[in-house]
């Protein structure tokens, strides 16, 4: 099967899509896929400036298609057009991204499945979500087929017009994770948080209210630097930021923490599903986890980013306020919390006896042994062989 790999992205290369992406086209190849990845970005992005500022060693397969306003996006998606009929693919995969008539034209030439990671945006007077209001459905009635990484997600009004759908939630290559020792019992309650800058809806802010209430335990959170919240009333003495770090840095950082926390605020953003990478890699260390526990603020019950896979993978246990399609929320290792804003102010007792029950322990990697590489895009390349044969076997 020859698969083109279509996404727009601008984060650079230790965000969870660009890890994701290198796990499952890995698998591909060794199943023999012939895989090419097409990748547009803004000039002067972070993937922009790693792969040709400082000359990073980007995936061989991988073509960077770079551009600095409308009219250059234009020209390089009509690159990107005939990069992808020389090609000549069985079927291309994008995830959801802006319509585009060079692309759209693409679409129309070849078979092609949308991966789906959140829920169509609500309408408000922002003019990139008036102009996806417009012509988004232009690009999405090109689609043959869509994967979506939570059940809600693909039972929405909009996207379930599609015949040819499947839910996988997000995967993580396990065997490059070790599950991490526990800290000694003696040890202060330590907690991390590893996410990305200036996003509302992973909930930051609550953490620090949360670590105003308890100043005998002690906060991680890296991604985000202190100057993001200088205008908060709150303090916390007993919160260390990190910054973005690579994951030799903060993996000495899960060494120390007893309990791992995933986005706490995807409310905002309406979800209460998600199947994270983050959570994901915290468990392959052995670390307990508190999940996504704000999803309510955009009114949606499920979701899928990325990073709580990647936890997950690192043996963190789970405290969310969201269901996840990988788990049944009975695990000894996840405790759901009601989907509203107060989810960690009105259940501190439960946080407590949760980080009380981890604190010296780890999540056996027997337990999340379904969230493996393996296991996940095994069924996508079977979705995919089911999509290009006109879905005969979905």
């Amino acid at each position: 099967m020859k698969i083109f790999y279509l996404l727009h992205w601008n984060d650079g290369m230790e965000s969870g899509v660009i890890k994701k992406l290198k796990y499952q086209v890995d698998f591909w190849e060794k199943n023999g896929c012939e895989v090419c990845v097409g990748i547009l970005t803004e000039r002067n992005s972070t993937l922009h400036r790693e792969v040709f500022e400082t000359n990073h060693h980007f995936f061989s397969y991988c073509h960077i298609f770079d551009y600095k306003n409308v009219l250059d996006r234009l020209k390089k998606t009509k690159s990107l057009e005939l990069l992808i009929t020389q090609i000549n693919p069985d079927l291309i995969y994008l995830r959801k991204l802006k319509y585009d008539p060079n692309i759209s034209k693409a679409l129309k030439s070849f078979p092609s499945v949308m991966e789906l990671n959140g829920m169509p945006r609500p309408l408000s007077f922002d003019l990139g979500c008036i102009y996806d209001a417009l012509t988004f459905g232009l690009l999405f009635r090109r689609i043959d087929g869509i994967v979506a990484v939570a059940n809600e997600i693909c039972n929405d009004s909009y996207y379930n017009k599609k015949k040819l759908k499947c839910v996988i939630g997000n995967s993580i290559r396990l065997d490059s994770f070790d599950v991490l020792p526990a800290p000694k019992k003696t040890s202060k309650p330590t907690l991390v948080y590893m996410g990305t800058p200036y996003q509302y809806w992973q909930g930051v802010d609550k953490i620090l209210d949360f670590a105003n209430k308890k100043p005998d335990w002690r906060f991680h959170i890296i991604g985000s630097e202190k100057s993001e919240f200088e205008n908060t009333r709150i303090k916390y003495s007993n919160v260390t930021f990190h910054g973005l770090t690579s994951k030799n840095r903060y993996k000495n950082i899960f060494r120390e923490s007893h309990v791992a926390l995933g986005s706490l605020a995807r409310h905002r953003r309406g979800m209460n599903e998600t199947s994270t990478l983050k959570v994901r890699e915290y468990l392959a260390f052995g670390l307990p986890v508190l999940g996504s526990l704000a999803r309510h603020r955009r009114g949606m019950n499920e979701t899928s980013t990325l990073k709580v896979r990647e936890y997950l993978a690192f043996g963190l246990p789970v405290i969310m306020a969201h269901e996840d399609p990988d788990f049944t929320g009975k695990e000894e290792f996840i405790q759901i919390l009601p989907n509203r804003e107060n989810c960690l102010k009105d259940n501190m007792k439960v946080i407590e006896d949760f980080v009380a029950r981890w604190i010296g322990d780890r999540v056996e990697r027997a337990f999340v042994s379904h969230l493996d590489v393996s296991v996940k895009e095994s069924e996508r390349l079977r979705f995919f062989s089911a999509v290009i044969k006109g879905g005969a076997e979905c």
